[in-house]
Order: structure tokens, then sequence, then C-alpha cells
């Protein structure tokens, strides 16, 4: 055990409440049930589940602030245990596993409806009809009753109850509107049973084949099949009016005005009475709850078709080109997850002739782990900017962008399996231009100082591609 791992664990756990302490040393150390937890802690076994929910959801936080992952929580758990125990004979039988730290899917809806924001309904014309759920300060007993109440009305996480030809589409943000954004599509099968169908998260990318009865793990994420936008529940009337004009379509989705962390909203969609909503569900851990994170049936066979670097989570890369005749040379590195992004954050460094460019924006790039597909991702920035674009399968795996406005056009050659940009045409209005291509690397290992992350800045928007032409002059 390092002493680096014994100093974060413990600073991780000297910021919880004396509560939540004491209900994580009862479970993970004493090895207490939470019938018993409840009668020591004076409240019922299921808000002793409840308890326990929140203190764990209050560590993993606390966790991942200091730079240790999802997959921490078990070993920060047995770290403190061994620290405090009364002899080297107790920290030596200290061990927390995974049927340790479960509450049971009921505790973990319970905690989210019972969370500090509320679940608002925003529904439109003819939309389905929801309750409202409003957090109080009674005691846990009592809330823990009149949470499983509310989450029966409002149907927050019954996605069992899902009609024939219905879909409902799950959007979270951990880190608020703007940041990433983790994606779950429940459908119904011919048996009316409901079902994960793609789930998007922080590891990767999941599509669920009920008839084969296969999950299959993709490089790459959803996408429309009639090569629309992707839209999000969360854009604002200009970016929606602007992409719905020049797709010659209007937008369905319902808008909601989410500020803060753990944003959770669910649309629904189709069904015999086309009955469309949204709700609003305000929750900081949701990743780690149970119901969020959906079992797939026994037996189901694990198709990973993932290539080394997605499988890694991140890569490097190199950009080669030219620019109004001068040589474009450049690497940067690329996070495809929202962990791995955590700790291998993007980075691009770029020479045109004897000038240098370091971004970590990205802003006209793919940025796969912000949870969108990089011809989703390209053209809303476009769409922001104002710049019209239009969108074509070339053939196979490739899909080619053509983005107008400003001074310029940009032309995207992009990998859609593969869920990467390869090539960016540049030209003006005056006539110059060029072009830049991007290699990405399936193995990192032995990479060199070539890829020294440097000291970069963040462009705010897509019109920085246009003056790489500028630079090249």
């Amino acid at each position: 055990m390092s002493a680096e791992l014994k100093q974060v664990v413990s600073s991780a756990m000297r910021t919880l409440t004396t509560r939540h302490r004491a209900v994580l040393a009862m479970r993970c150390y004493d090895d207490m049930s939470y019938s018993e937890i409840g009668e020591a802690m004076g409240c019922s076994e299921f808000a002793a589940r409840m308890l326990f929910c929140r203190a764990k959801g209050a560590l993993q936080k606390q966790l991942s602030q200091r730079g240790l992952g999802r997959g921490a929580l078990l070993t920060a758990l047995a770290v403190f245990g061994k620290l405090t125990a009364d002899s080297e004979a107790a920290a030596a039988g200290v061990s927390v596993t995974s049927a340790t730290v479960k509450v049971g899917a009921a505790a973990g809806a319970a905690v989210l409806a019972t969370s500090k924001a509320v679940i608002v309904p925003v529904v439109t014309a003819g939309a389905l009809a929801v309750g409202t759920m409003v957090a109080t300060s009674q005691p846990d007993n009592t809330m823990a009753e009149q949470a499983v109440r509310h989450v029966e009305a409002t149907r927050a996480v019954d996605v069992e109850r899902i009609g024939e030809g219905e879909e409902e589409y799950w959007y979270y943000w951990p880190k608020g509107v703007g940041g990433p954004v983790m994606m779950r599509l429940m459908r119904t099968d011919k048996g009316g049973k409901s079902y994960c169908a793609v789930r998007q998260n922080e590891k990767g990318n999941y599509y669920y084949d009920r008839d084969e009865g296969r999950m299959y793990i993709r490089n790459r994420r959803i996408w429309r099949g009639d090569l629309g936008v992707w839209r999000l529940p969360t854009d604002g009337a200009e970016l929606s009016g602007f992409i719905s004009e020049v797709e010659g379509e209007q937008g369905e989705m319902d808008y909601i005005r989410g500020r803060g962390e753990g944003l959770l909203v669910i649309t629904k969609r189709g069904g015999e009475e086309a009955s469309n909503g949204s709700r609003v569900i305000r929750h900081h851990n949701v990743l780690e709850e149970e119901y969020f994170r959906y079992s797939l049936p026994a037996g189901v066979e694990v198709v990973d078709e993932r290539d080394a670097m997605h499988r890694r989570g991140w890569t490097y890369f190199r950009v080669r080109g030219e620019i109004n005749g001068k040589e474009v040379t450049g690497a940067g590195r690329m996070p495809f997850v929202y962990e791995a992004a955590e700790r291998y954050g993007p980075w691009l460094r770029l020479k045109v002739g004897e000038q240098e460019i370091v971004d970590e924006g990205f802003k006209g790039l793919g940025r796969p782990w912000m949870g969108l597909h990089t011809i989703d991702t390209v053209r809303r920035d476009a769409a922001e900017q104002r710049m019209r674009f239009e969108t074509r399968l070339t053939g196979g795996n490739i899909a080619e962008i053509k983005i107008s406005g400003g001074e310029g056009e940009l032309v995207y050659t992009i990998d859609i399996e593969r869920d990467t940009v390869e090539k960016i045409e540049i030209a003006t209005s005056d006539g110059r231009g060029g072009e830049i291509g991007f290699e990405y690397l399936e193995e990192v290992s032995g990479a060199g100082k070539e890829f020294s992350r440097p000291r970069g800045r963040r462009h705010e928007d897509i019109g920085w591609l246009l003056g790489l032409v500028e630079r090249g002059s």
C-alpha cells in the first residue's frame, strides 16, 4: 500500500460528515447488515440503505476530484479500513467486495428522488402527464417511503412500463450543460418488455442486439441513420432554429433550461398515442446508481469490436499537411471516453511554416469524450457560428461534411466507424487554402518528446481552422 494512496484516501474520508463515515464503517468494516445499521442509527432498514448510498456517493465524488477513477471505491474503502483497524490482525481481515456496497435499486431510486433539486415535469401539448417530486426535510425513513411513492408516480426510473413502440432517451450531464453528456436509449421488445438498446457512459459505447442476444462494444457513438444532426434537450432556440433551417425540418425535442451539475433529462418518443415529453432530474452521482448502469440478462454474449486505441480509451495522433504551400506538422492527444479525459486530456500542437498553434478546446474537431459522434460535434460547432453544412456518405465508412460561411469553406472527411476526423480541406474566398490529415496511433508505448503536452489555449469557435490560412501566408 503506497504512502500516496493512503494520503489520498485519508484526505477524501476527512471531507465526509461524521454520519457518512459512521455508516461506511458499520457496513464495510463491522460487517453489519442494513437492518442492524438502521437500529444503530435510529432509522428503518430502507433509510439505512439510502444513507449508505449517499455516503458512498460522497466518497466517490471526493476520490474523483483527487484523480482516482470510479473503480477505486472498493480499494479506497479497504485502505481506510486497514488504516483505522485496532490491530494488524484486524487490518488483515478487512475486505470490501462489490456485494458489500450494493443498496438495491429501490433505495438508489429513493436517493435520486430525495436529492436537493426536484424533478420538474416539462411537457408540451398532448405530452405524457407526470407527477412532480419534491424533497422534504422530514426524517430519513419518512422521506424514503414518500420518495418511493413519488418515484412510482413520476416513473423517473420505471423503465419497465414503456409502451409498445415507445423509446426513452436518457441524457445525463455530470458536469453540467455544455460538458460531457452520457446517453441511454430504452426500447421495447416484441413481448412488451423494455431493455437498454444503447448505453454510452463514461467507459464506452454499448449496443445491445436483443434478437441476437449480444452486447457489442464499439468505437463509435450513435448517429442518425438519415444523417440528421443529433439534437439535445438543452439546445437553445437559436442553435436549434439554425439547424432546422439548414436541414429543412423542425426539431421535435423539448427545450430544457438546465443548470448546474448532475442534470438528468429523460425524453419519451413514439407509441400509439405519440405522447412525447421530458422529465428533468437533478442527481450528482447517477453514473454510480445500479438502475442507471443497467444489468444485462444472464447469458448475453459480449462482443468487443473496439480497436486497440479505443480499448485503451485515448491515443496520440500526428498531423501532416500543407497550407499555402507551407508544410504543416503537429501532434496531439485524444481521449475517446469521459473517464479517460479526466487523466489524458486533449491537446493539439500545430506548426504552420514557422508559426506554432496550441489548442486544448478542439472546436471544429472530434470530441468523442463529450458524448456525441464526430459528425455531430463538427456540425453543431458550425451551427453555433451560423455556418451552413452539407453531409453525405461517400462510400464505405466515410462521411464528408462541407461547412461554409464567414470567409471560407471547410471539407471534413470522417471515418464514421472509428468516429475520427481523417482529413480537413481548407479554402478561403480569395483562393488560398490547403489540407491537413490526421494519423491516430494504435499503440502509444515508447512515445517520445513529440508527444510532450504543451501549455495551450482553448479556441472558442470553429473559425480558428480558417485562420490557419492566414498563419500560412
